[in-house]
């Protein structure tokens, strides 16, 4: 599977991804690595054309997490190459994992979205820029009211009791997902 350029030039940097987490993937991932690493010093890049350019990259994004990439260390290009994926099971219990140190992080580094029992103030004078080149700020005519938001947050919640008993069903019960 080849990514489109858009994507590879937004994959995140690997040292905003915490020590447990890569060290987990890593762990997990060695006995995955792709059989064919002794040929990547002959292979020709198919975007700059040069050789001996490939190198195996382990990935942390949410998704790939634990899944080696090959990238030419000259024009970036990247691939995945044949390999055996990670597990559901192991994909779950990273994806917990990402959850809970997103928890322990700053409040400007974690996710802003509420998981609290409270709905989230509303502020009235919500402002938004004008569309086109100018830079003029106008009223946004998309303000919710509190009620709105309570509603949504409500749906919410439960969309994700639903979500969690349906993979407690196919997977089976964890300590993570039972609420």
């Amino acid at each position: 599977m080849v990514l489109p350029l858009d994507q590879r030039a937004h994959l995140a940097d690997r040292s905003v991804y915490p020590f447990a987490l890569r060290e987990e993937c890593r762990i997990d991932a060695e006995p995955r690595r792709p059989r064919d690493s002794f040929r990547l010093r002959h292979v020709t890049c198919p975007t700059c054309r040069k050789v001996g350019g490939f190198f195996d990259q382990l990935c942390f994004y949410v998704g790939a997490a634990g899944v080696f990439r090959r990238r030419c260390k000259y024009c970036r290009y990247s691939f995945f190459p044949p390999q055996k994926w990670p597990t559901v099971d192991f994909t779950m219990k990273i994806e917990r994992m990402r959850m809970e140190l997103a928890g322990l992080a700053s409040p400007a580094d974690s996710n802003l979205v509420s998981s609290s029992a409270n709905p989230s103030p509303v502020k009235s004078d919500v402002w938004s820029h004008a569309g086109g080149s100018s830079s003029a700020v106008i009223p946004s005519s998309s303000q919710q009211t509190p009620l709105d938001i309570a509603r949504d947050e409500n749906v919410a919640r439960c969309l994700q009791a639903q979500f969690d008993s349906q993979v407690c069903n196919i997977v089976g019960p964890r300590s993570g997902l039972a609420h």
